[in-house]
């Protein structure tokens, strides 16, 4: 578990096997955080709306990342998340929380779930399959 931290990422932090609580913290850092096959990255918080865990480098790799209800991941300066290995296979995010892509923060090649999200930068968004449940009525009528 890493709670409150700063985490620099000078090179790549592997995770090869199991699971990586996150609870407010920030990684930064020309390096990446790399979930291999099998693994989770987990987005939580000992409260409701507690401080986000911030990510200003790559997180890559084919594992999973769950972002808990009421929890927020953000995505900012040039942040990349890219879930694939390059070759076809992907991991998966899966968005109960908020995820917000900021600033020139970019998701490629990565399979994302959303139940809310708030995507603020002007960097197009490609190659992702995003599904959006749960959608909120807009107050607009359908016929």
């Amino acid at each position: 578990m890493i709670t409150g931290s700063s985490v620099c990422l000078d090179g790549d932090l592997v995770l090869q096997a199991g699971r990586l609580d996150v609870k407010s913290s920030w990684f930064w850092g020309s390096g990446a955080l790399n979930l291999s096959l099998g693994t989770l990255l987990k987005v939580t918080g000992d409260a409701a709306n507690a401080p986000p865990t911030v990510v200003r480098s790559r997180l890559t790799g084919t594992g999973e990342i769950v972002i808990d209800a009421s929890q927020l991941l953000t995505l900012a300066g040039q942040a990349v998340l890219d879930m694939s290995d390059g070759q076809g296979s992907f991991g998966t995010v899966t968005v109960n929380g908020k995820l917000i892509v900021q600033d020139e923060a970019r998701v490629e090649n990565s399979d994302v779930t959303v139940r809310q999200a708030d995507i603020t930068t002007s960097t197009p968004i490609q190659y992702n399959d995003v599904y959006m449940l749960d959608a909120v009525n807009s107050g607009g009528s359908s016929s």
